[in-house]
């Protein structure tokens, strides 16, 4: 971590700057959920914790243990997937999601970069390919 927010972009508009912030987290190994909230969020129930939220969304039937399958919580808003806030738990999964989401591994340009809805245009691809059409 400690990265500033330049590194983080790598030249690319600043909201990418959540993907290689969440990926450094990640691969630093020390947590077991990373959860990135983005600057402007508006919490409406300030009673709700991190780990009850995880309880709630990550566990079966509510269950104080977590279902060790899921390995993404994201939220979506009438549009479509939204990675103003989400969880991420540390997994290999997780780790080449991320990367797969900032772009090819050979370096090559991402399609996404300069997209409307930048990251979450490539997170929707990913995750959902060409099913986002049925929706």
């Amino acid at each position: 971590g400690g990265s500033d927010a330049g590194a983080l972009t790598g030249g690319r508009p600043e909201a990418w700057g959540k993907i290689r912030a969440v990926l450094e987290a990640l691969e630093e190994g020390i947590f077991d959920w990373v959860v990135w909230v983005d600057c402007d969020i508006f919490f409406m129930d300030l009673t709700a914790t991190l780990d009850s939220i995880l309880v709630r969304y990550a566990s079966k039937d509510g269950e104080a243990a977590l279902d060790p399958e899921p390995q993404l919580l994201i939220t979506e808003d009438s549009q479509m997937l939204n990675t103003a806030i989400f969880f991420v738990r540390r997994s290999a999964w997780s780790i080449d999601l991320l990367r797969r989401v900032w772009g090819p591994a050979d370096g090559s340009p991402s399609p996404w970069v300069n997209h409307t809805w930048w990251e979450q245009a490539a997170f929707a691809h990913i995750l959902l390919g060409d099913n986002h059409r049925r929706w």
